[in-house]
């Protein structure tokens, strides 16, 4: 059955991320700084069975090894566990650090999707399968409602 790696590296899950690829053997993963004990996302995601991947900001209060831990497992699994035109990548992420894993995936066969707001760096945009922008869905992520 094909799979797909979905790594969300942003305060943002998507449902239609999944309902999308129904069927499919999907991996998702959310990844960030370890969040406040009443931060509800994360539990959220939990429960929605997201593999949740945190590690403790600097003495500086910066966030580290996040991208460096998404790009490692990208890399592992497609090695490991994933089959070039067979399966497919899709990471909710916009700035330009993660260009050369993408340009990796894609120059060996992977579909690699990019979802982010329309302010993703350029050269991710390019580097990408496709690209898909969020900013429709801003209005879903009102508190307001």
């Amino acid at each position: 059955m094909p799979g797909l790696w979905l790594a969300f590296c942003a305060a943002f899950l998507s449902p239609w991320a999944i309902s999308k690829h129904r069927g499919m053997q999907v991996r998702c993963s959310l990844y960030g700084s370890r969040p406040p004990a009443n931060d509800s996302l994360w539990a959220i995601a939990k429960k929605q069975g997201f593999e949740i991947v945190v590690h403790d900001r600097s003495a500086g209060n910066k966030e580290k090894k996040i991208d460096t831990t998404i790009v490692r497992d990208i890399t592992k699994d497609s090695y490991e566990t994933m089959k070039a035109g067979v399966d497919e990548f899709t990471l909710i992420a916009g700035d330009r650090d993660d260009v050369p894993v993408v340009e990796d995936l894609v120059a060996r066969g992977f579909k690699f999707d990019v979802a982010f707001w329309d302010h993703a760096s350029h050269e991710l945009k390019a580097a990408c399968s496709t690209f898909i922008s969020l900013n429709g869905y801003l209005e879903h992520l009102r508190l307001d409602k």
